[in-house]
């Protein structure tokens, strides 16, 4: 099975450095993030929740992600995190 490639919105990536600084264990948002990316290169639409037209989101605690996903180039576009509390 081909591998999708992970790449994240720098306004994403700002998130997620801001939920991570903020953090009571902010190692939990690491390991989730790794997970996460984990699973949507392997099968973003298939690990996913389709929320509207074009984009996604996946729930791995205490992270949410929106993304959307282009088959045939095999890319997912991370465009915003969470928490999920």
């Amino acid at each position: 099975m081909k591998r999708f490639t992970v790449d994240w919105e720098p306004d994403a990536e700002d998130e997620l450095a801001r939920i991570w600084m903020q953090a009571d264990d902010p190692w939990a948002v690491a390991r989730a993030q790794v997970k996460a990316d984990q699973l949507l290169a392997s099968d973003p639409i298939g690990q996913g929740q389709h929320v509207s037209e074009g984009l996604y989101q996946i729930h791995v605690p205490p992270l949410v992600l929106t993304y959307s996903v282009d088959v045939a180039k095999q890319f997912v576009q991370v465009a915003w995190v969470r928490t999920t509390s």
